[in-house]
C-alpha cells in the first residue's frame, strides 16, 4: 500500500438466513371464517396463498441480486400488512392466530432453529436478508470507476440502514430468545462494518485523487472507528461468527496502521527540522505503525491481506531512516502509548431505512379488514367492561343479602303486616282509610289536576316515542353507510332487522297510548260531572272517629308503626335504584366497534369514556350501599320501640272493644 498505489481489500462476506416452511394461508384463512364469515375468508384465499408461496421462494432465495433484495422486501412489507389486521403477534387465547415463524442462526455451525409467533420476527429476518443481499452486492462491485464505488456506497448505505433498523424498530417489539445474528451484538457489529466499508471506499477515492496527507488521515481514521466499533461489539459473539470477526479484527489493526501512517507523515511534512516537538510525535506515529504490524503478523491472513499490510514496510523504514543515527534504539521500544486522539471527519452515514416499504412491489391487500388496533382495543374493552360489571353486580347481591338478613331478624316487613286492621273506633276500616286518603291527597281539586297531568304525560310520552323512532332512523342510516363502505365484511345484522322488535314495540305502545288518552279523557268527563260528591269527600274524616278507651296507646303504636313502614319504605326504594342501575349495566346495547372504526384514531381514547361510565354506576352502587348501611342503623332502634308499643297497646284492644259492644 503505502504511497506506491492503492490496494482494493476484499469486503467481508455475509451469509443469508435460512427459513424452514411453515403453511401461512390456513391459520390465516380460519381466522377470517371465524372472525367474518366464510366468504370474506374465500375473498382472501389466494392472496394468502401468494404471501405462502413467495416466502418458500425465500428457502432458496437469488443471493447477490436485485431480484432477491426485493423479494425479500416485499415479503417483508406483506408481513406488515398482515401484522396490521392479524392478532399474531398480539392477543390471548383463542384470539391469537397460532402462526409460528422458524428461521435457521446463520450464525450457527449446527443449523440450530428457532420457531417465534411473531410477526416482527419474521419481518426482522427477512429485513436481515435484504442488509446481507445489500452487502453482497457492495462487495460484488470491483470498484475500479468512480462509478462502481458509488454503486457501492449506496449499497452500503442501505445494509448499514437496515441492520440499523431491525436493532431499533423490530428487535424491542420481539421478547423471545432470538437467534445470534440478530442479537444486539451481531447487528451493532454488522452495521459498524457497513459503515467502516463505506468510509473505506471514501478513502480509496481520495488516494485516486492525490488527496492531501491530512485527508488521508482523517478518513482513514473514520475507517478506523467503525472498525474498532465493530471489534468491540463482535468480540461476544467471537465463537460463534469467527469468519466474520477474523475479518474485523484484521481490518482493525490494519487501518490503525493505515491512520498512524499517515498521521506520521503529515507531521514529517509540518515541520522538517528532527529536534522539534513535532518530529518527535511523528515518531511517536511510527512505532504506532510498526506496532500493528506485529499485531498483524500474530493474526492468520490470507495472502492478499499480508501483502497489504507488507507493502508499509518500505515506506514506514525510508521515512524512518533519517532518525537511526539519533535514535536506534525506536524499533525496540514499547509502541503506541500515550498517542494523542485523531479528529474525525464526517463522510459516510448510514441511509435511514424507516420507509424501507416504499421500495417493495406490493400494497396493503387487506386494507378493507378491520385494523387490529381496533380488534385488540374491543377485546380489552369488553374484558375490562365484564369484570367492572362482574365485581359491581356481585358487591351490590352481597350487600343486599346482608341487608335483607338483618331485616329478617327483625321480623320486617311481616310484623307491619300484621297490624291491626281496624282503627282505634272500631269504624270499619276500608271506609275510614277510603275517605282518609282522598282528604289526605288534596281531595276534588287535587284529583282533577292529577287527571290533567295524566293527560300532559300521555303527549309527553307520544313525543318520547317520536323521538325514538327518530333515533332508529339515524343509526339506520349510520349502518347503511358502513354497509356500503366494508360491503360483506360489515358483518353485523342489518339495523333494521335488528330494530324489528323496537319497531313493532313501539307501534303497539302508540296503540295503548291511544286507548289510555281516550280513558282519560272519560275519566275527566266523570270527575267534573261527580265534581259535587267529591268535595263532600274530601272533608275530613274527623267526625267518623269514636272516643277511644286509650288514644295514647294507639297513637304511639301508630307513630312507630308510620315511622318504621316509612323507613322499610325508603329501603325498598334504595333496593330498587340498585337494581335499576344493575339491569342499566347488563342489557346496554354497547356497539363500541362502530364508533372504533368511525374514529380509529380516538379508539383507546372512547374505550377508556365508556369504561368510566362503568366506573361511575359501580361508584353509584357503592354509595348506595353506604346509604343502605345508615338506613339500617335507623330501623334497628325504631323497631325496638315499635315492638315494645306493640305490646304496651294489648290492654288497649280489650278495652277498646269491651267499649264497643256496650256503646
Amino acid at each position: 500500500m503505502g504511497d506506491s498505489g492503492v490496494v482494493h481489500l476484499k469486503f467481508v462476506k455475509l451469509n443469508v438466513k435460512k427459513p424452514a416452511v411453515t403453511p401461512i394461508r390456513k391459520p390465516l384463512y380460519q381466522f377470517l371464517e371465524k372472525k367474518y364469515n366464510k366468504e370474506v375468508a374465500n375473498e382472501y384465499s389466494q392472496k394468502l396463498a401468494d404471501i405462502s408461496e413467495n416466502r418458500k421462494s425465500l428457502v432458496d432465495i437469488q443471493e447477490r441480486s436485485q431480484g432477491g433484495y426485493i423479494g425479500c422486501i416485499n415479503h417483508a412489507a406483506n408481513m406488515t400488512y398482515i401484522n396490521a389486521h392479524f392478532p399474531i403477534s398480539s392477543g390471548s387465547g383463542m384470539h391469537r392466530v397460532p402462526l409460528n415463524f422458524p428461521w435457521y442462526d446463520s450464525f450457527s455451525k449446527k443449523s440450530v432453529k428457532y420457531e417465534l409467533n411473531n410477526v416482527h420476527f419474521e419481518i426482522a429476518n427477512t429485513l436481515y436478508n435484504a442488509a446481507v443481499i445489500e452487502s453482497q452486492l457492495a462487495e460484488k462491485e470491483q470498484r475500479k470507476t468512480t462509478q462502481s464505488k458509488k454503486t457501492a456506497l449506496a449499497h452500503l448505505g442501505r445494509a448499514a440502514g437496515l441492520f440499523q433498523y431491525i436493532l431499533e424498530e423490530c428487535n424491542p417489539k420481539i421478547v423471545q430468545t432470538m437467534p445470534l445474528d440478530l442479537s444486539t451484538s451481531a447487528l451493532k457489529g454488522l452495521s459498524n462494518v457497513m459503515i467502516a466499508q463505506g468510509n473505506q471506499i471514501w478513502f480509496e477515492l481520495a488516494k485516486e485523487h492525490n488527496k492531501q496527507v491530512e485527508t488521508l488521515k482523517l478518513l482513514a481514521n473514520k475507517v478506523l472507528s467503525g472498525y474498532e466499533n465493530a471489534y468491540k461489539a463482535l468480540q461476544e459473539i467471537e465463537s460463534t461468527a469467527p469468519e466474520l470477526f477474523s475479518h474485523v479484527q484484521f481490518s482493525y489493526f490494519f487501518w490503525k496502521l493505515t491512520t498512524y501512517y499517515y498521521a506520521g507523515k503529515q507531521e514529517m511534512e509540518v515541520d522538517a527540522n528532527m529536534d522539534t516537538p513535532k518530529y518527535g510525535l511523528a515518531l511517536d506515529y511510527f512505532e504506532g505503525a510498526l506496532g500493528c504490524v506485529g499485531a498483524l503478523q500474530q493474526l492468520k491472513c490470507t495472502p492478499e491481506e499480508e501483502n497489504a499490510y507488507q507493502s508499509y514496510y518500505a515506506d514506514i523504514y525510508y521515512d524512518l531512516k533519517p532518525t537511526a543515527s539519533k535514535k536506534n534504539d525506536v524499533w525496540k521500544q514499547k509502541v503506541g502509548q500515550n498517542l494523542p486522539e485523531l479528529t474525525n471527519i464526517d463522510r459516510f452515514a448510514p441511509t435511514d431505512m424507516k420507509n424501507w416499504k416504499d421500495e417493495a412491489k406490493v400494497v396493503d391487500e387487506f386494507s378493507k379488514l378491520f385494523p387490529i388496533h381496533i380488534m385488540e382495543t374491543k377485546q380489552n374493552y369488553e374484558e375490562s367492561k365484564n369484570e367492572k360489571i362482574s365485581k359491581g353486580v356481585r358487591m351490590a347481591r352481597e350487600h343486599r343479602d346482608f341487608i335483607q338478613s338483618k331485616l329478617t331478624e327483625m321480623g320486617l316487613p311481616g310484623s307491619l303486616m300484621n297490624n291491626d286492621k281496624t282503627t282505634e273506633s272500631g269504624f270499619p276500616k276500608e271506609v275510614y282509610d277510603n275517605i282518609k286518603e282522598i282528604h289526605n291527597k288534596g281531595g276534588y281539586n287535587n284529583i282533577k289536576e292529577l287527571s290533567e297531568t295524566l293527560f300532559q304525560l300521555s303527549q309527553g310520552t307520544k313525543d318520547g316515542i317520536a323521538e325514538i323512532r327518530q333515533l332508529l332512523n339515524e343509526e339506520k342510516s349510520i349502518d347503511d353507510g358502513y354497509r356500503m363502505q366494508y360491503g360483506p365484511r360489515w358483518t353485523t345484522k342489518p339495523s333494521g332487522e335488528c330494530a324489528r322488535g323496537y319497531v313493532q314495540h313501539l307501534q303497539d305502545l302508540e296503540g295503548k297510548l291511544k286507548t289510555s288518552s281516550q280513558t282519560d279523557q272519560k275519566t275527566s268527563n266523570v270527575i267534573r260531572e261527580c265534581a259535587p260528591i267529591w268535595k263532600s269527600l274530601s272533608t275530613s274524616p274527623v267526625e267518623l272517629i269514636l272516643p277511644s278507651a286509650s288514644p295514647t296507646a294507639n297513637s304511639e303504636k301508630s307513630a312507630y308503626a308510620n315511622e318504621l313502614n316509612e323507613k322499610y319504605n325508603n329501603m325498598k326504594k334504595l333496593f330498587d335504584r340498585e337494581d335499576t342501575i344493575i339491569g342499566r349495566l347488563k342489557n346496554i346495547n354497547d356497539d363500541v366497534e362502530k364508533l372504533f372504526l368511525a374514529q380509529p384514531d380516538q379508539c383507546k381514547n372512547i374505550a377508556a369514556q365508556r369504561l368510566a361510565s362503568y366506573d361511575k354506576a359501580i361508584k353509584e352502587l357503592e354509595r348506595l350501599s353506604v346509604e343502605e348501611d345508615n338506613l339500617l342503623q335507623q330501623i334497628q332502634p325504631l323497631n325496638n320501640q315499635y315492638q315494645q308499643s306493640m305490646d304496651n297497646s294489648e290492654l288497649s284492644k280489650k278495652k277498646t272493644k269491651n267499649y264497643i259492644r256496650y256503646h
